[in-house]
């Protein structure tokens, strides 16, 4: 059983004019363009959460904690007065290209996602609290040496729950209406909200639904490792989590998809040639055909069109085709749009693009529950949480 527990948050001041110029996104969606804008402005979280590309590791966490000091001196973060949980709300969009990833009936003008904000037990068993993806320990490492030094949780773990979540959602709805939050923060076109729950019967209700739970990490494999280190190594038995009802309709799986570059069009079709079925010239065509064919996994984008690749889900892809190309020297990169993937190849930057379904959120947790890891980059969950608007002291 996991032990959830409230804390006293630390979170951007609410004092504060122009939030959205102290936060950032996760640090390991950022690239290193992105990271020089967020950069720009001292007061930045980014300085304190993202490597520089090249930069040395000592010296960055050094950085990390100059930074965090400088921003409580500076009264741009703050620590709450007393321990609580805390309602995160994120409102957003997604974009057209990014629909082509989302089944029709999931489709909607604005997404609405609520989700706890609390401390929980780590659990290095992995029956309480699964993972679903490989980690690597250098980044693994780099995070556990970061979080130690600077005594920081720089932002909330996301994993799902999947019992009373109709119960809870009927409690936090009424209480967001009723009350004020204490942050929010607008951030490319999405609004990051943060509320402080006062009622302690609330707090107590939650508390006792979801300590009896088991919880699945949907974002954020490599800082719970990195907790969990931090338990074994120094004692830290808590890590910041946002937790999410698994079926909310508001929480996205999409896809990333496969470009692999270093390969012949001879390699490619020999180990397609048993595989390809209906072809789609038109991009329009080929989306609309894909999202309504269940039994459409896969598919691949030579720069002539799209072919389906019969009986080829993501496991099968990997199995059957990607790791093979890997073997013969290809190297593979990930899109996120199904049109990206496809302008990498007319491009010229990739031979080919595998465009993928992700998988079932049931298959994904049955993968989790047996201990079991997906292949690389085989889920992307929206919305994101931003890093800078709650953090956790210890």
């Amino acid at each position: 059983m996991v032990e959830i527990a409230r804390f006293k948050a630390v979170t951007l001041s609410p004092a504060l004019d122009e939030k959205e110029r102290y936060v950032a996104p996760i640090y390991d969606t950022i690239d290193e363009k992105t990271y020089k804008i967020y950069a720009a402005n001292r007061n930045n979280i980014i300085h304190a959460t993202r490597r520089q590309d090249g930069a040395d590791l000592d010296n960055f966490i050094e950085v990390a904690d100059t930074t965090i000091k400088t921003l409580f001196q500076d009264r741009i973060l703050e620590e709450r007065e007393k321990e609580s949980l805390y309602i995160y709300r994120i409102c957003y969009k997604i974009s057209d290209d990014l629909k082509s990833g989302v089944d029709a009936d999931e489709e909607r003008d604005e997404y609405t996602l609520l989700g706890i904000v609390a401390l929980v037990s780590v659990d290095d068993t992995g029956r309480e609290i699964m993972g679903h993806e490989s980690v690597f320990d250098d980044n693994t490492e780099e995070r556990y040496y970061l979080m130690k030094k600077c005594r920081m949780n720089f932002s909330p773990i996301m994993a799902e729950y999947n019992e009373d979540g109709v119960a809870i959602s009927k409690l936090l709805k009424p209480y967001i209406k009723e009350n004020l939050p204490i942050v929010e923060v607008k951030h490319n076109g999405t609004t990051h909200t943060l509320w402080e729950i006062n009622d302690q019967a609330i707090c107590e209700y939650i508390i006792h639904s979801l300590s009896n739970q088991k919880l699945m990490i949907l974002d954020g494999h490599h800082r719970y490792t990195a907790a969990c280190r931090l338990d074994e190594r120094d004692g830290v038995k808590n890590t910041m989590m946002m937790l999410v009802w698994g079926q909310d309709p508001n929480l996205l799986l999409l896809p990333w998809h496969r470009c692999i570059s270093d390969v012949s069009r001879d390699q490619l079709t020999r180990v397609l040639a048993a595989h390809t079925g209906t072809n789609y010239e038109r991009y329009d065509e080929f989306i609309r055909a894909f999202k309504n064919e269940k039994d459409a996994n896969s598919a691949v984008y030579c720069g002539a069109g799209f072919q389906i690749l019969n009986n080829l889900d993501i496991f099968k892809l990997q199995k059957m085709i990607i790791d093979p190309l890997i073997k013969e020297g290809g190297k593979i990169s990930f899109s996120p749009t199904i049109r990206d993937a496809m302008e990498r190849v007319d491009q010229g930057r990739c031979t080919a693009s595998f465009i993928v379904k992700p998988p079932d959120i049931g298959v994904i947790e049955e993968v989790a529950t047996q201990k079991r890891s997906l292949p690389q980059k085989s889920t992307r969950f929206l919305p994101k949480v931003i890093e800078g608007i709650i953090l956790r002291r210890f």
